[in-house]
């Protein structure tokens, strides 16, 4: 029998492979690990409740100033802690650009168990959306959006959730 083929070296062999495979496997689970622990989407609440984007007009909200939430999840639908992410927090009207009915004024006193804000209402009417981003770890942000809500004094308040796509 040559040396290269006695079942000693075949077995040496067999488990260098197996050390090999095992490493690389480890090495793909950490790359996994850090993908799937970055921010992927957000759900903001209003007054409680999850807001939906998918209403088709906007949303009957009261004019009282009103708390936001947001949840931060990843790709596998796993809460983030909310001490590894930084909420910004914003507004806009039904085009896009920044609102005039509302203003965000984060609470930054009350952030040690969720990210929250508080919508203040600056007139009596108008329309709005609110807006959640946080910093994804790639050097992109992950945008998290309310519905959009229409401000009608006494309006029975409903709540709207956005989900971005990472």
């Amino acid at each position: 029998m040559s040396r290269s083929t006695r079942p000693d070296d075949t077995v040496s062999r067999l488990i260098d492979y197996a050390a090999d495979i095992w490493v690389a496997l480890k090495g793909i689970g950490r790359e996994l690990d850090a993908w799937n622990a970055r921010p992927a989407y957000g759900i903001i609440s209003l007054n409680g409740v999850p807001s939906m984007t998918s209403a088709t007009a906007p949303i009957d909200i009261p004019s009282d100033n009103c708390p936001a939430k947001v949840d931060w999840y990843d790709r596998l639908d796993t809460a983030i802690p909310h001490d590894r992410t930084q909420t910004n927090w914003s507004a806009e009207d039904d085009q896009g650009a920044a609102s005039t009915a509302v203003s965000i004024n984060p609470n930054l006193d009350q952030d040690s168990d969720d990210e929250t804000a508080t919508v203040v209402f600056l007139q009596g009417t108008g329309v709005f959306r609110v807006v959640a981003t946080t910093p994804k770890g790639d050097g992109t942000d992950v945008r998290a959006q309310s519905g959009l809500y229409n401000i009608q004094p006494g309006a029975p308040a409903v709540g709207v959730i956005t989900l971005e796509p990472a």
